[in-house]
């Protein structure tokens, strides 16, 4: 019908019409949407949908639909309006009025409106030109910025520019930001006419403006900030620590945390890289604070981290104070007297405890005894003096106190610190001993130590100890742990080859009696002038004297002993307190090289030769290395018989006491069942000098003499009274059998050097029944080859 329905009748749609020509349905939506909007505050006169709705009504022209360009251009200006939002840290811009209301202001306003707008026009910032890439650059940007919610005022970072502080950068970016779009504005509104574009221009040069004003704003807050916590790039760091002045509290905290995760991850295995990780820190830390406050930083944290675990190993402890030797002779003298003033303080408060708790093996007591330790191993690596120790054994013992804790401090002391004493500062050591032992017997006959208790025991087993060193009867196998650590020291690429004999800590004050000088160590030279008496002079004397080490490669060098390996080997043998230290030493020293063993043997027979009478000491050396477990004592022996070889070869050019050492020296080593020299290597001498000597003389027939038959005769009688009976003698004799010609030599030695020399058949049967069986071996081998 005419209302509605679905025929074709004059409504020609679906539903009822009213007298307006709306459907029936859409008047009663409009009707319920209009009780909402007027629930929300809004009327009929000001919704824009009532609005085209009363004008379509009215029979006004309500204007063709938009193109997809201008919706295109609506689309780019609502996100130019956000971006300035966004980049404006919150403060939104005014919208811009549309065209047709520029159009009317500018129609109205006249001449001199466009006088105005042309000087603006020539105010504003030129356009930069954007490559395609910058364009879709800025394209992403603005799909990324139009993405977050209008009302946030989302956060991000602007660039380099902008995280500089460059106000002028930041301007220049905003700036070409908005020219660029307003190039694509440009670009696709070609047809439009010149009026148009050139108001796009204006619109475009005012966003421009703002843009730049916002980053410049945000480039000076930037600024202001970049030395706090906001990031800083790296060509602006240093100006910003220069301005900032001395390093912060952070600053210093960090490399405290940094050094402290150092020193709790020491061990023997990972010392140079710990040393290297110590050295980094430091270098950082001392410029900031100074060497003093550096030194004792350092020492808080490496002294508690090395003495105090009750538990803690030697080795380990011995690590803890080789990086302190390193941080002294690395960045100065303040860090071994902060060593000395902490241990000392430490040692004091520990042993002050261990006294109240009264026991010998508790905590404190261990502590303490590492206390003492580190102390003793500063003076075993060469940085304190020997008067320090001293200090510290009259500190242990104030006042004649006796107890098992302090004899047992006293024993570490001799146990780690006695040999260096006794070589470097004998002085020191004769006076210590001197001390201990009053102090020692004084205890024992006082009552402070009663007959059957532990103190009155540790007395008796220090009192033996003190003998044991009086007589040189004690071995200090307790240090050659530490070798290892001394090599590190003279080789570490940290330490740069520096020694530690250039950089010994002078202590002008009695230690842990006195408090150091208020200069030192700065001023410790000054100090130590105002001394007086034996101490000053012990110090001058110790100032003046060369290191141990030194004089003999001193010594080393003058005997053209060129190599490092063979200058170290002699110090090794000759700077040795007994021959099992020797050994250890010489042993320590042929493993770092591939012919150490060589060469050690070599440095024996060297040394040995040289001695004015001979030296029992080396043939001990020789057959402690031989008897050593294999491969070593296989290896000690076979060189030590090429060596011995070798000398005879060379024994005609050798003078009397060298001729009478290296005969007393080979008969050793042929009677020493490790070595096993063999007699049969006599047959290396060189007899034909012997036999030019004789020609020369009209001796023919008779005995070798010279050099060659002193070698020969003091060699068999040696050997004779060496070898322990004559089953001995016939099997030392027996290699011999397959040498004719030596043979018959040697039995002209028997019969024209040796026999006259021998006592009667009484006073020394033994020996004449070694004699004998000896040469009826020699007779017997020359029989045979007959």
């Amino acid at each position: 019908g005419k209302g509605g329905g679905k025929g074709k009748g004059k409504g020609g749609g679906k539903g009822k019409r009213g007298k307006d020509g709306t459907p029936q349905r859409r008047r009663e939506l409009a009707s319920v949407v209009g009780e909402v909007l007027r629930g929300a505050g809004e009327t009929e006169s000001t919704h824009p949908r009532d609005q085209v709705r009363r004008k379509k009504a009215k029979g006004g022209a309500v204007g063709p639909p938009q193109s997809r360009r201008q919706v295109r251009k609506t689309r780019r200006k609502e996100q130019k309006e956000r971006r300035a939002y966004f980049f404006g840290d919150g403060r939104r811009k005014q919208e811009l009025p549309d065209k047709k209301g520029r159009k009317k202001r500018k129609s109205a306003g006249g001449e001199g409106d466009d006088e105005e707008g042309e000087a603006e026009a020539d105010r504003r910032p030129k356009k930069v030109a954007l490559s395609r890439a910058a364009k879709r650059r800025r394209r992403d940007d603005d799909d990324e910025i139009t993405s977050e919610e209008d009302g946030a005022a989302p956060k991000r970072k602007l660039g380099k520019a902008r995280a500089e502080g460059n106000e002028a950068e930041a301007a220049e970016e905003s700036a070409n930001e908005a020219g660029g779009d307003e190039e694509e504005e440009e670009a696709e509104e070609e047809d439009e006419d010149a009026e148009e574009s050139e108001e796009e221009v204006d619109a475009g040069g005012d966003d421009e403006q703002g843009a730049a004003e916002s980053a410049a704003a945000r480039g000076g807050e930037r600024a202001g900030a970049a030395t706090g916590s906001a990031y800083l790039p790296p060509h602006l760091r240093a100006a910003a620590r220069a301005k900032a002045g001395p390093a912060t509290s952070t600053t210093i905290a960090s490399l405290q945390r940094q050094l402290r995760g150092t020193m709790n991850r020491v061990t023997e295995g990972n010392l140079d890289p710990s040393a290297r990780e110590m050295t980094a820190a430091l270098s950082k830390l001392v410029p900031e604070v100074g060497s003093v406050s550096a030194g004792n930083m350092f020492l808080t944290i490496l002294l508690p981290a090395a003495v105090a675990d009750p538990n803690v190993s030697v080795l380990v402890l011995g690590c803890y104070v080789a990086l302190a030797v390193a941080a002294h002779m690395v960045f100065g003298a303040a860090f071994g007297a902060a060593a000395l003033v902490h241990a000392g303080k430490m040692l004091s408060q520990k042993l002050s405890l261990a006294e109240v708790s009264h026991e010998a093996t508790g905590d404190d007591a261990r502590v303490t005894r590492n206390c003492v330790t580190f102390v003793a191993l500063l003076f075993s690596f060469g940085v304190l003096p020997g008067s320090t120790v001293f200090d510290m054994v009259r500190f242990i013992f104030d006042n004649g106190l006796v107890s098992e804790v302090r004899i047992e401090l006293a024993l570490t002391v001799l146990r780690y610190a006695g040999r260096g004493l006794r070589s470097d500062y004998p002085e020191d050591f004769k006076e210590m001993l001197a001390f201990v032992t009053t102090t020692a017997t004084n205890a024992r006959g006082s009552g402070v130590a009663p007959e059957g208790s532990d103190a009155r025991t540790r007395v008796e087993y220090l009192l033996r100890e003190l003998q044991d060193l009086k007589n040189n009867k004690v071995s200090f196998a307790a240090l050659d742990r530490f070798e290892a650590l001394r090599t590190w020291l003279k080789s570490s690429h940290s330490l740069a080859g520096r020694k530690i004999s250039d950089h010994q800590l002078v202590v002008p004050f009695k230690f842990l009696d006195e408090e150091a000088p208020a200069d030192w160590p700065l001023g410790a030279s000054a100090a130590s002038g105002g001394q007086t008496g034996a101490s000053a002079s012990r110090q001058r004397a110790r100032g003046a004297a060369v290191s141990g080490s030194e004089a003999l490669r001193a010594q080393a060098m003058a005997q053209r002993l060129s190599t490092d390996l063979r200058q170290n080997l002699f110090i090794a043998l000759m700077g040795a307190e007994d021959f099992e230290h020797a050994a250890d030493r010489l042993t320590s020293v042929s493993s770092s090289a591939k012919v150490g063993v060589t060469e050690a043997c070599l440095i024996i027979f060297h040394c040995a030769v040289r001695e004015k009478v001979p030296n029992p000491y080396y043939e001990h050396v020789a057959a402690t290395l031989c008897g050593r477990p294999a491969p070593w004592g296989k290896r000690f022996s076979h060189s030590m018989k090429r060596a011995a070889v070798q000398h005879l070869q060379q024994a005609h050019t050798y003078g009397l006491r060298a001729t009478v050492a290296l005969a007393e020296l080979c008969a050793a080593l042929i009677a020493s069942p490790d070595v096993a020299l063999q007699l049969s290597a006599v047959r290396f001498v060189r007899f034909g000098e012997t036999e030019a000597a004789r020609a020369a003389t009209g001796a023919a027939g008779k005995a070798p003499g010279g050099a060659l038959g002193l070698l020969l005769r003091h060699l068999l009688e040696s050997l004779l009274r060496r070898l322990p009976d004559a089953e001995a003698a016939a099997k030392a004799f027996e290699p011999l059998s397959r040498y004719e010609d030596v043979c018959e030599g040697m039995m002209l030695v028997f019969d024209g050097l040796v026999r006259p020399r021998l006592p009667s058949r009484k006073e020394a049967p033994d020996l004449w029944q070694k004699v004998l069986v000896a040469r009826k071996k020699l007779a017997s081998a020359k029989q045979s080859a007959d």
